[in-house]
């Protein structure tokens, strides 16, 4: 599978180089010149510029997608200057855009969050224009010392449409050290000295567009990605959030009298933490301001409090506070794009979120979330990123969680009476990013909502035999009246599943084709098998079924047997990889396919 990988990289690479491999006419839009500029002054200060001459080809590029360009900038910090702005129209007519096509806004993330109204949007509204002219923008942001760590940046070497040449350009001054990695490409920069700066270019030709298919790589983490910082590790970094006064060991009355007050009511320590998840959560505004326009800078947890609503890194950070302040151990933690991760390239534009580190007592450290009251940990939800925790003393700690096999199996023993009333007893068991162990830590009772087929009103008993951060065991008893759906004189029963297995990644119908890895959150083993006894007067209208799938990819087994009035069912499935190769994908859509029709999903009954 390695070497499947390996080898689609290639012949990315083998478009990025040849001229005339991409059919840029079927597209939306195309880029004949893009132009992304980054310049570290000797006073501190960066300059960014953007140059790009887009033609458009539809009216849905006229209409909805390149109409206008946004750019959000902090006016407090930087200053935007439009250096060029005109359209070629299809005839060779050149419009300028007049003055009141350039409006400052208030960003949209902004909007309800007060202390964020500061930040500004240009939007830049293009005239004449028509199928074939071509829109010509170059701007620039000038940004002031301090405002930022480090120059640092990520670029993805493609466009949601065709590009014909594209250029990143890095300017430091001489005697300075740009630390950088491209991933998913041999490209080296060309490098040049004059005028007292050292300049780095990347220059690629005949780009083919970002495909859009769905279930890829985060992040297009199947293109060439490069990142680059002028500090060489995040030492600098981590101390530039230490020294801010958000992560000071800072009182506050306000939080201090609400934390005794709840914990008054919780005195468990369990219920305390999730109890505070909850307030940050649910009764605490979110305010998406990316962290590249506010500079990387927090406001402090009072702040925070106060104005209640805050960033994910504040929420994030406010949270551990909170959990400190009530004598459990917490930190903030920095969760990175593990597909554009060097550790030796100070970077925090590919920063993708921020959680929370804590300890139940006697248990593994757990990771919770500030956007959500997350039933799975971090580690799972996220494997495959890198967590950065930031330790109390001020160092900090790298945290990879791997991408783990995940299991879901459930064995069930029914009998159907004359009524068509189930009942019976199950067992089963959640591994890995199955394993909602977060939620059932919350409350047992919890697992009566991961049943597909049955209700949480079904489930006269449920007990956890065994639960842990890997595996999750239970039984339960049920009994469900109307179990059958009728339909003139046959019964259809739906066969019950796991909802935290295949099923929770919603993959219903499968194109015919790929071009881009599938990606799956974790490779998946799913087993049920149950036996049904079922009363004289129905009958299994199916013939004995016996379906066995082995390829590439892994395995589908769906069995079928009926012995008097005993009905035994078997369905399982096992995909042994978390990303599908393009070759391999016909492999796993045979799989799948067979996974979610009818007769595999369902028995049919004939009264």
């Amino acid at each position: 599978m390695k070497k499947s990988i390996g080898l689609l990289i290639v012949f990315i690479s083998i478009l990025f180089t040849f001229p005339g491999m991409a059919q840029n006419e079927d597209y939306d839009a195309v880029y004949q010149k893009l132009s992304k500029s980054y310049t570290l002054n000797p006073d501190g200060s960066i300059d960014y510029r953007l140059s790009k001459s887009q033609k458009l080809q539809t009216y849905l590029s006229i209409n909805r997608l390149f109409g206008e360009t946004f750019i959000i900038f902090d006016p407090d910090f930087q200053t935007l200057k439009i250096d060029e702005a005109y359209t070629l129209m299809a005839d060779g007519k050149k419009v300028i855009t007049p003055e009141n096509a350039f409006n400052k806004v208030l960003p949209r993330f902004a909007r309800k969050a007060p202390a964020f109204n500061h930040l500004r949007e240009m939007v830049v509204t293009h005239t004449g224009l028509e199928i074939g002219s071509i829109i010509n923008l170059k701007y620039t942001i000038q940004t002031l010392n301090g405002f930022f760590p480090a120059l640092m940046g990520t670029e993805v070497l493609a466009e949601t449409q065709p590009v014909d040449t594209l250029t990143i350009y890095v300017k430091i001054p001489q005697g300075q050290e740009l630390y950088y990695h491209l991933f998913n490409s041999t490209l080296k920069p060309q490098i040049g000295n004059a005028n007292g700066y050292t300049s780095y270019t990347w220059e690629i030709q005949h780009i083919p567009a970002i495909s859009s298919e769905k279930n890829q790589l985060d992040n297009h983490g199947n293109y060439p990605t490069l990142i680059f910082s002028t500090l060489d590790s995040y030492l600098d970094l981590v101390d530039y959030f230490n020294n801010q006064e958000a992560f000071s060991n800072q009182e506050s009355t306000l939080i201090n009298e609400y934390i005794n007050k709840i914990s008054f009511k919780k005195t468990n320590k369990n219920e305390l933490i999730f109890a505070l998840q909850d307030e940050i959560v649910k009764n605490m505004k979110l305010f998406t301001v990316p962290e590249e326009y506010t500079g990387y800078c927090l406001r402090t947890p009072e702040e925070v409090w106060k104005s209640n609503g805050g960033t994910v890194a504040e929420k994030a950070v406010l949270l551990a506070f909170m959990l400190k302040q009530a004598g459990i151990p917490a930190a903030p933690v920095l969760v990175f794009d593990g597909n554009t991760f060097d550790k030796k390239v100070g970077n925090l534009t590919n920063l993708e979120e921020w959680i929370v580190q804590t300890r139940i007592p006697e248990k593994e450290p757990i990771y919770l979330s500030v956007k959500q009251v997350n039933a799975f940990d971090m580690t799972a939800l996220s494997a495959g990123q890198v967590f950065m925790v930031l330790k109390p003393d001020g160092s900090y700690s790298i945290k990879e969680p791997k991408v783990e096999k995940s299991s879901a199996m459930m064995k069930g023993i029914f009998t159907i009476d004359p009524d068509h009333v189930l009942s019976g007893d199950i067992t089963g068991e959640l591994t890995g990013r199955s394993n909602p162990y977060l939620a059932l830590l919350r409350e047992n009772e919890k697992i009566k909502h991961y049943f597909s087929g049955f209700s949480s009103s079904n489930i006269q008993k449920a007990n956890l035999l065994e639960l842990s951060p890997q595996k999750a065991s239970f039984s339960c008893q049920v009994k469900k009246e109307s179990m059958m759906k009728k339909d003139s004189n046959f019964y259809f029963f739906s066969i019950p599943l796991l909802k935290t297995g295949i099923q929770s990644v919603g993959i219903q119908t499968l194109v015919a084709k790929r071009i881009t890895p599938f990606k799956l959150s974790a490779p998946i083993e799913e087993k049920y098998e149950f036996t049904f006894a079922i009363p004289e007067d129905l009958t299994l209208i199916t013939n004995d079924i016996d379906i066995y799938i082995n390829n590439q990819i892994g395995t589908f087994v769906y069995q079928v047997k009926q012995k008097k009035n005993t009905v035994l069912v078997k369905k399982s499935l096992d995909i042994k990889e978390a990303t599908i190769a393009p070759e391999d994908y016909s492999d796993f859509k045979s799989l799948l396919d067979n996974w979610n029709i009818n007769i595999t999903s369902e028995l049919i009954f004939l009264d």
